[in-house]
């Protein structure tokens, strides 16, 4: 099974990341982990990744797990699909 877990919208070149943590789908948000999905991908609209959204909206749950991530992830390159 191939899912483009990184796609990004032409509108506002948001992911589903982006949306899941805006909309707080917590069940969508950890598929979407396990998936390996990219958390440096910014949007067009505010120029925002996933995290700076959970900041945004001051939501510590995702905030928090989000951070941690980035963090680790960002020592590995995860390619854009």
């Amino acid at each position: 099974d191939c899912i483009a877990v990184n796609a990004v919208s032409e509108l506002h070149g948001r992911t589903a990341l982006h949306y899941a943590v805006s909309w707080a789908y917590a069940t969508l948000v950890e598929l979407l982990f396990s998936k390996r999905v990219n958390l440096q991908i910014r949007d067009k609209a505010n120029d925002f990744r996933a995290v700076d959204y959970a900041l945004y909206f001051n939501d510590k749950e995702y905030s928090g797990s989000l951070e941690k991530p980035v963090a680790e992830r960002s020592k590995h390159k995860v390619r854009n699909e």
